[in-house]
């Protein structure tokens, strides 16, 4: 799809307080870029894994693999 950025993220932060500054600074940086990065935040290494395979399966049209 068209409207998908640039760049994905997964960031595993356990701090909440670190996640709510770093999610600032990054909406921040999104309203003044041009391409755009899409962040999420994770606990678990796994779902943020899994997390990127849906990414980059949704931007190239596909489904997602197994690593």
């Amino acid at each position: 799809p068209k409207d998908l950025p640039g760049y994905c993220t997964a960031y595993m932060v356990p701090n909440f307080k670190i996640k709510l500054v770093m999610d600032l600074l990054l909406r921040a940086a999104n309203s003044i870029m041009k391409s755009k990065l899409v962040h999420r935040f994770f606990d678990d290494e796994a779902e943020a894994l899994a997390w990127l395979r849906q990414m980059r399966a949704s931007r190239r049209g596909g489904s997602p693999r197994a690593a």
